[in-house]
């Protein structure tokens, strides 16, 4: 099995209207605990994560993350190009 490393993080700020900065990014960080409402790379529909704890990494490929519905705080997206 390949071993991924992130090589590539960026600061997410949540928003309804648009995708994360730079494309899908395959792990998210949770700093600040709470519910997470995201979309998958390659769904239509978002999902809600509930109650993730602090300090949670978050293994998706994730597109969106939705302001509304999302109270987690520092967000960081990471990825692997």
């Amino acid at each position: 099995m390949a071993r991924q490393i992130a090589n590539k993080s960026i600061a997410v700020v949540p928003a309804d209207d648009r995708p994360i900065t730079g494309g899908a990014y395959g792990t998210l960080y949770v700093g600040g605990g709470g519910d997470l409402k995201i979309m998958l790379e390659r769904d239509t529909v978002a999902i809600t994560l509930v109650n993730i704890p602090d300090g949670s990494f978050i293994p998706l490929v994730v597109q969106k993350v939705f302001d509304t519905g999302t109270d987690c705080t520092n967000i960081i997206a990471f990825i692997d190009n």
